[in-house]
């Protein structure tokens, strides 16, 4: 369903086409003629960008029509150059029209040619033709991250191999700096399974070990575990599970407990099974883990009563934490607590105290 997306503020061209691009990557699916239309009302005039942008938009949606139709206008005034014929080649294999695509490719010059191999790949992904995609995927230009967002188009259970033997084996930083937003697609589709092969052929880096809660959890392996968390009923399989990623993840372990505390705090009928899983953790963890797990445990209580609404919730948080066998050991937290149950505006007497 078209989402209605307008900019009420007067900008320029060159905003609109990062709006633009902005929407498309986060899979807003905009109506062209609107924009266009509210861009000119705004006194910003499209440019090449915004005309071949709005092609790119009508081939991922597979509307081959639209997308000529734009491009032979005389509002666009585009020519076939490298970025047009890059949409029009996926879209038609999208559709599995191989050699309309093949045709628009050999209009092009050989330089420009040899730069549109993912087009092919991705089409062909898109379309579920495994044999057309296990020929685009010999091509010397094809990289990891072509070969993950093929992966995500794919969406196919028993053919994925063919992407995934293409991928690294293990330990790879390269896989591991562009597979954070494929990792989240695939689990947003359903296809936790291709998240958790891609995941454990990457390396721990830096941007991914963060000590902060917040950016912990944009985190790929912190992603999957909290799906296999909300989904999985086998406290055995959780288990398993945090054991694996911890060749990925040096900090599973106290991550883990985060998001099992924040499970069990939504969902109370877990909460037994949640404890159970913690205690193993924290028995079976390292020397510093209870440390590491006081530090983000602080981290997540503090902006949880933050943002209570009232008295009560900031109490069932804190019930829930302790019923959970953790305790509370920083003053950031209790700060945060006591502001909420006693704010600073309340004055007591030294007999009411």
């Amino acid at each position: 369903v078209a989402k209605e997306v307008r900019i009420v503020d007067k900008v320029t061209t060159d905003f609109h086409n990062t709006a633009l691009e902005a929407f498309l990557f986060q899979n807003v699916n905009i109506v062209p003629d609107k924009f266009l239309r509210e861009m000119r009302e705004s006194n910003s005039q499209p440019n090449r960008r915004t005309y071949e942008n709005i092609i790119g938009l009508f081939c991922k949606n597979q509307d081959i029509d639209a997308a000529v139709g734009m491009m032979i206008s005389k509002e666009s005034q585009l020519s076939l150059n490298e970025t047009v014929a890059a949409h029009l080649i996926y879209c038609h294999c999208a559709r599995g029209e191989y050699f309309e695509a093949e045709k628009i490719a050999g209009k092009l010059t050989v330089s420009a040619k040899n730069k549109l191999h993912n087009s092919f790949l991705l089409g062909a992904a898109c379309n579920g033709d495994i044999d057309r995609l296990r020929d685009y995927i010999q091509a010397d230009a094809i990289s990891d991250k072509d070969l993950l967002d093929a992966l995500v188009l794919l969406g196919s259970k028993e053919e994925d191999s063919v992407i995934l033997d293409k991928l690294p084996l293990e330990n790879s930083s390269s896989l591991a700096q562009v597979c954070r937003r494929p990792v989240k697609q695939l689990i947003e589709n359903g296809f936790i399974h291709q998240a958790e092969a891609v995941l454990m052929k990457t390396e721990e880096i830096k941007s991914n070990s963060s000590t902060k809660v917040k950016a912990m959890m944009i985190s790929p392996s912190v992603i999957l575990l909290n799906k296999i968390i909300q989904h999985q009923n086998d406290p055995n399989i959780i288990l398993e599970k945090i054991q694996n990623l911890q060749a990925v993840d040096s900090r599973i372990l106290e991550r883990s407990v985060i998001l099992l505390v924040d499970f069990s705090l939504t969902n109370p009928s877990k909460k037994s099974e949640c404890q159970n899983i913690i205690n193993d953790i924290i028995s079976n963890g390292h020397d510093k883990i209870k440390d590491d797990i006081e530090n983000l445990l602080s981290q997540y209580v503090t902006e949880k009563v933050r943002n209570a609404a009232n008295e009560d919730e900031v109490i069932t948080i804190v019930k829930h934490t302790f019923h959970l066998g953790l305790k509370l050991q920083h003053m950031r937290e209790w700060s945060t607590i006591m502001s909420k149950l006693i704010p600073p505006n309340e004055h007591h007497s030294q007999e009411e105290i």
